[in-house]
């Protein structure tokens, strides 16, 4: 049985991470350029959500909710959950800079500039770890091919994905790992955070981070056999490590999943099978101009890195074949060679039409709704194998002279410059940009519903293809005028975000009292009337088919006041069964692809 080594890898010099980081930051600030000499933002997919979800969460804070659950402004000033169900890591660090800066621009840049540096510095621990500290620049080379790869540009520029592209960044980290077990046999604890972050980054592609964790446990184990069981407590202390820092996030996702039109992300236009794209535009897409249009995206691999990826799965087998005994410099094992070129070949799959039944069967696979968003792990992994080839050219020109190094440097010259030529200089950018009065603007927006998954559960409304069609639904039960015995009339104009609202009140009798806000869990309202000396607690309801908030107000004068869902009331909300819940007191739907939506 093979012995763990004592020590992997070496040391690691504080100078070598310093160059590193500051090489990846100047090169990120290159890539930027184009953004960081004008005053707004460039047009894409996303539009100025990014704008609207980070207003939220800051005005939520300055409120006192360290976890926000519910925007108040949102959705026409009748409520949003968007804080409790967006992915985390990007909106939060943009809501932190707008508070520490007060610029829009810069909580849009700064949160980007992090997340390459972090992809950055990733590819060079893989490469550091795999080569035991030599040839560090491979692993620059990488991470700057990384950066200036089509997936990540597409994911910032292009999509306006920023949740995608910080969970795209944290992938050569959870690389780094399964390197780590399948060269030293030992469980890193650091995963469990790894994976927390990652879940909150971007759920979806956290979910398909079990494919490369089985395979590189499986191989882990093949390799180290009984030295495996020393990972059982590292393990489970990795399992708790990330349950205790995802519950705060999740359960109020739980309550508020609930209540929200989650459905919505799985239309028919939104689900795998329907967005599947010729497999040959994975390796050549001549429709794509970087910077002639941001309509449409191009999911085109990146030629060198790929070719690159490709030679050296050609080592892999070869070696394999021969059997070639030991580690040559630079290689690593067959083991850890084998979980990269099968990762690789097992997103490659996932983007084919044979694939389509593993996300109809995994439950839960279907809400990655495109498998190109896969991209993010195959344009990782196959930087990664890259470097992988050029360490290997590096380590024979150790043994076959200066011919191989020089063959090494050359090819890791052109990865970067092929992969980022297209992408360099200040006024590439030849289409329409969002100015910064539109960015600044959209701080105090209001219509943000993206496809509708904010938007409360109802009966009646009908599944389309048609995305603004549940919006504008929602508009007519928003606009309709319910008359009751009660008068109500708002004390003052609602704030961008608040923690109460309240209205005059003037009731000739009791009666239930619509009001325009979502009834959403842990909302709770209480009157206080002019002939009485207290506070009074009421009920509230909903229908199935109106989601908007009735209140059982009392005969006479007075103030009623709202108070909107806090984390522990939201919480609370979850763990009891609610005086209201769709799937229990309204019909439950049919599966998605035939049924009226809820």
């Amino acid at each position: 049985m093979p012995s763990v080594p004592s020590h992997f890898p070496r040391p690691t010099p504080l100078r070598y991470w310093a160059l590193t980081l500051a090489l990846g930051l100047a090169w990120s600030l290159l890539l930027m350029l184009p953004v960081l000499v004008h005053s707004g933002w460039p047009a894409n997919h996303d539009g100025t959500a990014q704008v609207a979800r980070m207003a939220a969460v800051l005005d939520q804070w300055r409120l006192g909710h360290a976890i926000p659950v519910w925007s108040t402004h949102l959705q026409g000033g009748y409520g949003s959950p968007l804080p409790a169900l967006y992915h985390k890591t990007s909106m939060v660090a943009s809501a932190a800079v707008l508070g520490l800066t007060g610029s829009v621009k810069a909580a849009l840049v700064v949160p980007v500039l992090g997340f390459l540096v972090l992809g950055f510095a990733g590819i060079c621990l893989c490469v550091r770890q795999w080569a035991g500290g030599r040839h560090s620049w491979v692993g620059w080379a990488g991470g700057a091919a990384l950066l200036a790869s089509n997936y990540a540009t597409t994911d910032w520029l292009v999509r306006g994905a920023f949740a995608e592209l910080a969970a795209m960044m944290l992938l050569p980290w959870l690389v780094a790992w399964c390197l780590r077990l399948i060269e030293t046999g030992r469980w890193s604890r650091w995963i469990g955070p790894l994976l927390a972050l990652l879940a909150l980054s971007h759920a979806g592609l956290a979910y398909f981070a079990l494919l490369p964790l089985v395979l590189a446990a499986g191989l882990a184990l093949a390799r180290w056999r009984m030295a495996a069981r020393h990972w059982v407590w590292p393990g489970l202390q990795s399992i708790g490590i990330c349950t205790v820092l995802l519950l705060p996030w999740v359960l109020p996702m739980m309550a508020m999943g609930a209540f929200a039109r989650v459905d919505r992300l799985l239309v028919p236009g939104f689900v795998p099978r329907n967005n599947h794209l010729p497999a040959d535009l994975l390796l050549w897409d001549p429709g794509w101009t970087w910077g002639a249009t941001w309509m449409g995206a191009t999911i085109q691999l990146d030629t060198v890195p790929l070719l690159l990826a490709v030679a050296y799965g050609v080592l892999v087998v070869v070696s394999a074949w021969r059997r070639a005994p030991g580690r040559a410099e630079g290689t690593g094992s067959p083991m850890a060679a084998l979980f990269l070129v099968g990762t690789l070949a097992a997103m490659f799959w996932l983007q084919t039409a044979w694939a389509h039944r593993v996300y109809e069967e995994l439950p839960g696979a279907q809400f990655l709704q495109f498998s190109w968003r896969l991209l993010a792990y195959l344009t990782v992994v196959a930087v990664v194998c890259a470097c992988m080839a050029l360490l290997w050219m590096a380590g024979r020109g150790g043994v076959a002279g200066r011919g191989w190094s020089a063959a090494a440097g050359g090819a890791a010259l052109a990865m970067v410059v092929a992969t980022a030529a297209p992408k360099l200089g200040s006024d590439w950018l030849a289409y329409d940009w969002l100015s910064a009065e539109i960015l600044e603007a959209e701080r105090g927006s209001d219509d943000y519903a993206a496809f509708g998954e904010f938007l409360p559960r109802m009966h009646g409304a009908t599944r389309s293809d048609d995305l603004t069609a549940p919006w504008g639904e929602m508009k007519v039960i928003m606009g309709r005028y319910d008359p009751a015995a009660c008068d109500a009339m708002p004390t003052a104009l609602p704030a961008a975000e608040q923690r109460t609202r309240s209205w005059h009140i003037r009731c000739a009798e009791a009666d239930w009292t619509t009001l325009p806000v979502f009834l959403a869990p842990g909302m709770e309202m209480r009157v206080r009337m002019v002939d009485a000396s207290g506070w009074v607690q009421v009920p509230l309801r909903r229908t199935c088919s109106d989601p908007r908030l009735q209140a059982l107000l009392p005969a006479g004068d007075g103030e009623a006041q709202l108070r909107f869902p806090s984390w522990r009331r939201v919480v609370a909300a979850g763990l009891v069964p609610a005086a209201f819940h769709y799937e229990r007191d309204c019909a439950v739907p049919l599966p998605p692809a035939e049924a009226q939506t809820p």
